[in-house]
């Protein structure tokens, strides 16, 4: 995105040093600049190259909580007593252990929606309450006392919040047993994104835990100019078994096996 600076409009320059990562924008194109020796590289098929790009560290929990405190925001001055044990959680430690132990507390259902242009050009927060009036109403379904919905640019995050009484009914063995949904809610989008582009991504993240973590994101690529880099062209090229099933997973290549992809893609391709 496009700045401003005493030299005048800018764009910034995205690095991080300790990776070897450089994102900058040149014309319309982005150069995107990866030191070889922190380089992740998977042939995921002839066409198709995925980088591996590490996440800087986080605390699941940490995360979850620094999410779902902002609903607190939203609600009425005359229900806060009723989130005590919701209002504890996300501004303290003192239940953590309760958390650590559960797989549906610390849950946020994620949206990804496929589309050239940002859906929600403004952060939007919305908190909706349940019509059923316990957690358990619904046949085979959880239904928490408030679903909280954040919506930025082409994510939706959806967090489940249990009140009070919800949390007296988690805990009854009795009641609480057997496998039970929680539902998205429904999300309403305009169809034009539907019919221009891919369906929309959904994922759950238990977010439970409270070990730091550093997980690998994969950025896929597709090429529709290229002459396809099959594995008889990888052996013809010089790569060795070995190298070829590393090429094809997600271990760390080394920077020879690199440099030698490098090369042959640059004289495989013609437009990108």
């Amino acid at each position: 995105m496009e700045g401003k600076s005493k030299q005048g409009s800018r764009i910034p320059k995205h690095k991080v040093s300790k990776a070897g990562t450089t994102i900058t924008l040149t014309g319309k194109r982005i150069l995107w600049e990866q030191e070889i020796e922190n380089s992740l590289i998977r042939l995921d098929s002839p066409t198709e190259i995925s980088f591996g790009v590490k996440h800087r560290p986080f605390i699941p929990t940490s995360v979850w909580k620094g999410l779902a405190r902002t609903a607190v925001h939203l609600f009425d001055l005359n229900e806060l007593n009723q989130f005590c044990w919701f209002k504890e959680c996300v501004s303290t430690d003192k239940q953590d252990n309760v958390l650590k132990a559960s797989q549906g507390l610390c849950t946020i259902f994620s949206i990804f929606i496929p589309s050239a242009f940002n859906i929600y050009p403004r952060p939007e927060l919305r908190l909706f309450k349940r019509k059923e009036s316990r957690l358990f109403e619904a046949k085979k379904m959880i239904t928490p006392e408030k679903m909280y919905v954040f919506s930025s640019s082409s994510h939706v995050y959806q967090i489940p919040i249990f009140s009070d009484n919800d949390h007296e009914e988690l805990k009854d063995p009795e009641v609480a047993s057997g496998n039970r949904s929680i539902p998205f809610y429904p999300l309403i989008i305009d169809k034009v994104y539907i019919e221009g582009y891919d369906l929309p991504k959904r994922n759950v993240h238990n977010l439970n835990s409270l070990m730091e973590e550093t997980p690998l994101n994969w950025v896929q690529f597709s090429y529709n100019n290229i002459e396809p880099i099959t594995t008889e062209r990888l052996t013809q090229n010089g790569f060795s078994d070995d190298e070829i099933k590393c090429l094809k997973s997600n271990e760390k290549d080394s920077p020879e096996t690199l440099r030698k992809f490098s090369k042959l893609i640059n004289t495989s391709r013609n437009t990108t």
